[in-house]
């Protein structure tokens, strides 16, 4: 895998986009030589040598998301509701779901307060949220409940809803600083600039 952008957080822990650049993927069958838009990429969490995906799409997406949640962070547009709390947005992301999947008031279905915060996700159950508490930044790296919208399956090693929200824990909470989020946008807009579009 080749590392188009590394996210710096600290000496310890980075976010990387990856290609892989020997079976180059492009969702909608382009051929270039150069980084394309609908190449597809992976987005990896990296901690003391541990690495977990966060997300896998195509480059675009993944970057553009990125820079336009950070761009909305620097301009106090993604506060965070009161009913939630700092380092918690995945445990009430996975309770609110757990409950209104057996719900059946769909206006308790409307009213989702999470996209909002949302930045990335990944099919191993994992949340990247990005989110401000009294003019602080953060970013919330989360597991979700596997089993929120299918059944285990036969065989698989089961822990039930109750076990897992008791036992919680986010995989990462940082508190970014605003000059470091300013830096991350220019790299992602560098990108976006670099990207082949036919």
């Amino acid at each position: 895998m080749k590392t188009l952008i590394a996210f710096l957080i600290s000496e310890l822990q980075q976010i990387h986009i990856a290609i892989n650049e020997e079976v180059k993927v492009n969702t909608y069958g382009y051929e270039t030589d150069d980084l394309h838009i609908f190449d597809e990429v992976e987005v990896e969490y990296i901690h003391s040598g541990r690495k977990i995906i966060l997300a896998n799409d195509i480059v675009r997406y993944v970057v553009e998301t990125f820079s336009t949640a950070l761009e909305k962070s620097l301009k106090n547009e993604l506060p965070l509701e009161r009913s939630l709390s700092v380092g918690k947005v995945g445990y009430f992301f996975s309770k609110k779901k757990y409950t209104i999947a057996d719900a059946s008031d769909e206006s308790e279905k409307k009213h989702d307060i999470f996209p909002q915060y949302w930045v990335w996700s990944s099919s191993t159950n994992i949340q990247t949220w990005l989110y401000s508490v009294h003019n602080k930044i953060y970013l919330e790296i989360s597991p979700t409940y596997p089993w929120l919208f299918s059944d285990a399956e036969q065989g698989e090693v089961y822990t039930s809803f109750d076990e897992y929200i008791n036992n919680y824990k986010p995989i990462a909470l940082v508190e970014l600083q605003k000059p470091l989020i300013v830096s991350w946008i220019n790299e992602c807009h560098i990108l976006l600039q670099k990207m082949a579009t036919v």
